[in-house]
């Protein structure tokens, strides 16, 4: 089983009572993205945008919306900053007119523009009718040099105005979305190889940056490899990795399945940029880990069972205790399930000879919008 299919908590061995430290909760979340991240910038026209859930490009709720639930705060989409289209030299720009809010310090922020630099890239540089598709290494190279720099920009002056929690999702391979998957197989190499050097010299930037900013914490989910499994093991991920005829990735609306909690809710992409309503929990859930990782607080022997206290749970992801004896052989069982109704919760288990170690486990759960 793939390891992004659960979101597995730490564990710890059975032998008394034990507390360990909880995660603090953060106090609002404020986005800077593009159109994989807006809740009101879908601008498509009659019919299109009657395919379309409210004001996103998807046909259900985007991540941050989920990613948002599972922190234990309300949406606010006027703490969400992304629009389609958003480059990072828009980025820049819209940073700098962010007026600091007072919570700014506890507050959780994400950055995740890169997607549209390498799109618009693609559009600048030939894409699909360009007799070169886009495979000029010049302009790959200052492109990239310059979505660094604005990146830099944008991820320092956040932090000036008291940003203190930092999401920067990395860039996925847009050769895989249907909008550019026709590509011959070497220009698809080509610019995947441009994609992954500019995530390579992203994490060093952010390294950098961690190391210069003190009391910034700075979270990179791989995206990148997370759309590259989607797309290898789609029902791993309880998804379906779409191809018209001619074996090239397609999209539910250029497919047909355009009613939102349809048919088409199961494929990996929702139109020829964008994820379903059911891959954005995917990526929700997948940083919340990263973020907020689901953590055994403590553990009391009862005269009833045992009595788990759980902190940091994904709120409104349903999961499960799962124990084992040993953990070097033997498999996780599961011993009991549960909802995540709060982010600390009290979870019982039935008393257990031999001690056992705990686990949480947390499968992907969608369900419209």
């Amino acid at each position: 089983m793939n390891i992004l299919t659960w979101l597995a908590a730490a564990f710890f061995l059975l032998g008394g009572s034990a507390v360990f430290p909880a995660e603090a909760a953060f106090n609002a979340f404020y986005v800077f993205g593009d159109g994989a991240c807006t809740t009101t910038n879908n601008g498509a026209t009659p019919p299109t945008s009657n395919y379309y859930y409210g004001k996103r490009y998807s046909n259900g709720r985007v991540w941050v919306e989920v990613l948002t639930q599972r922190q234990g705060l309300t949406y606010d989409a006027n703490k969400n900053w992304s629009y389609f289209g958003q480059s990072s030299s828009a980025l820049v720009s819209n940073v700098s007119h962010f007026i600091v809010p007072a919570n700014a310090t506890n507050a959780l922020f994400a950055v995740w523009a890169c997607d549209a630099d390498f799109v618009l890239d693609m559009e600048a540089f030939g894409g699909l009718t360009d007799a070169s598709y886009g495979t000029n290494i010049t302009l790959w190279t200052n492109a990239i040099a310059t979505h660094l720099s604005n990146h830099l920009t944008a991820i320092t002056n956040l932090y000036a105005k008291g940003v203190r929690n930092l999401i920067a999702l990395n860039a996925v391979d847009i050769t895989k979305i249907p909008s550019f998957n026709g590509l011959p197989a070497a220009n698809q190499f080509f610019v995947r190889q441009r994609i992954s050097n500019f995530n390579t010299e992203y994490v060093e930037l952010l390294n950098v940056v961690r190391n210069a900013y003190p009391g910034l914490k700075i979270w990179i989910p791989d995206i990148f490899t997370l759309l590259d499994d989607v797309e290898a093991h789609a029902a791993n991920y309880g998804l379906t990795n779409l191809l018209n005829s001619s074996g090239i990735i397609s999209d539910a609306i250029d497919a047909g399945l355009t009613v939102t909690n349809g048919a088409g809710t199961n494929c990996v992409f929702w139109d020829p940029f964008d994820p379903t309503a059911k891959f954005h929990e995917v990526i929700a859930d997948v940083v919340q880990q990263m973020v907020s990782p689901a953590v055994l607080t403590g553990l009391t022997n009862g005269s009833d069972g045992i009595h788990l206290a759980a902190s940091s749970l994904p709120l409104g992801l349903g999961g499960y205790v799962e124990g084992r004896t040993n953990l070097l052989s033997g498999s996780w069982v599961s011993e009991e399930s549960f909802n995540s109704t709060n982010l600390a919760q009290s979870l019982f288990v039935p008393a257990a000879t031999p001690p056992h170690f705990y686990r949480l486990r947390f499968p992907y759960a969608w369900s419209w919008p």
